[in-house]
């Protein structure tokens, strides 16, 4: 009795068994949308697309370089009222390198 209780514990301590696959270097990785350096890159992002407030992070993704890239899906209300959406890449450099955060793409997802 005691074999065939090992035995059935084992079988179903493999199956709540997840098998994640590897992370490739230098690929994106998902962020929490409440992380400071999120909110700050958006906040940038906002700033230099000078087209009204930001409303909502919707999804954040981060890449280690030679310091972070965000890739982040943003919810904005225009200064003319309406919610648009965009996705913008945010780099962070380095905090050694004193150098700005940069704004590397912006796209309207809203057509």
């Amino acid at each position: 009795m005691k074999i065939q209780g090992l035995i059935l514990l084992t079988i179903l301590g493999f199956t709540n068994v997840v098998i994640a696959e590897p992370k490739m270097p230098g690929s994106y990785s998902g962020v929490s949308i409440t992380d400071d350096r999120v909110i700050d890159a958006a906040n940038f992002a906002v700033e230099k697309i000078n087209n009204g407030k930001l409303v909502q992070i919707i999804s954040a993704h981060q890449q280690v370089v030679a310091g972070m890239n965000y890739d982040l899906i943003l919810q904005i209300k225009t200064k003319g009222g309406k919610l648009r959406t965009y996705e913008v890449r945010v780099f962070m450099p380095l905090p050694v390198t004193e150098k700005p955060m940069q704004l590397k793409s912006v796209v309207e997802l809203d057509d």
